[in-house]
């Protein structure tokens, strides 16, 4: 899409660099906040399976597209699936905010929480 017009590409892939990375710096900490600690190891590896299945799959996947539709939809479904990453973490963060803001407390706020709930 972006080829289409004067924006230059630098500026793009900056967005989507920040894009991705809001994602995953988003959902790989929840782990750790829904899961008792002496399971987080078995948690992150199941976590880990998931993407790589994903991964799998979504390489299958753009390849059936580009033969199939060609590379402009390939673009079509990897910016869809980064809307979709990146309004799902932007809507966790804003709920999240409406509340205690759990998932933006450093330790020492964590375990201040942690104490007065016991």
């Amino acid at each position: 899409m972006v080829g289409h017009t004067m924006i230059d590409p630098h500026i793009t892939m900056v967005m989507m660099g920040i894009a991705y990375s809001m994602v995953a710096s988003g959902l790989w900490p929840l782990i750790a906040l829904v899961i008792p600690e002496y399971q987080l190891g078995t948690a992150y590896g199941i976590a880990q399976a998931f993407e790589n299945l994903g991964l799998a799959l979504v390489t299958i996947l753009a390849g059936f597209i580009v033969d199939q539709y060609g590379y402009v939809w390939l673009e079509r479904f990897f910016m869809a699936n980064l809307a979709f990453g990146t309004i799902s973490i932007l809507g966790l963060w804003i709920y999240d905010n409406g509340r205690l803001g759990l998932l933006n407390m450093s330790t020492a706020q964590r375990s201040i929480h942690d104490a007065n709930k016991l």
